[in-house]
């Protein structure tokens, strides 16, 4: 992020908005569309969310995914996120969280006790900014999200994009 300025109001580097077309290239591979996307309202997470949902062609005015921009996002703890992730309501196949550490990497770290070790690893040193865990969740609605239901699928950052060639 830049600096300057209030936190809240600090916009994506040019490092940033690199990382976001990575991610957005990533994503596009995946062919996999968030039913819901829940975005804090910060400037950085915004423009992260806007850039990447551009680059993939989505257009949430009119389609999936749909954004909610949550106030409480922006200082959320992981409990505060799962909160919101339980709340999600049925019918959503694939949610999508746009946040901030230290929170979102501490849910990532409570929800990854399953799945891929490699990522597992990679992801216990540190989620990075831009850093995407995917989860797979094995339970009847949202609302039993949580370590129990929950595998990690797999966990990348621009900077392991771009050392993958992305």
């Amino acid at each position: 992020t830049d600096d300057g300025g209030p936190d809240r109001d600090r916009r994506l580097s040019e490092a940033g908005a690199r990382g976001c077309e990575l991610l957005a290239a990533y994503l596009g591979a995946q062919a996999s569309r968030p039913g819901l996307v829940l975005c804090s309202p910060a400037a950085r997470t915004r423009e992260t969310f806007e850039r990447i949902a551009h680059d993939l062609g989505w257009n949430p005015e009119r389609e999936n995914p749909k954004v909610r921009f949550v106030e409480a996002l922006y200082f959320a703890t992981a409990g505060d996120l799962l909160t919101h992730i339980q709340a999600a309501g049925d019918g959503i196949d694939t949610l999508m969280v746009v946040g901030h550490n230290p929170g979102i990497g501490d849910l990532a770290r409570i929800l990854a006790q399953k799945g891929d070790p490699a990522a597992l690893e990679e992801l216990v040193r540190q989620v990075p900014a831009g850093g995407l865990a995917r989860f797979t969740v094995a339970a009847a609605g949202w609302r039993e999200t949580g370590p129990a239901t929950t595998a990690l699928q797999d966990f990348v950052s621009p900077k392991t994009l771009e050392c993958d060639g992305s």
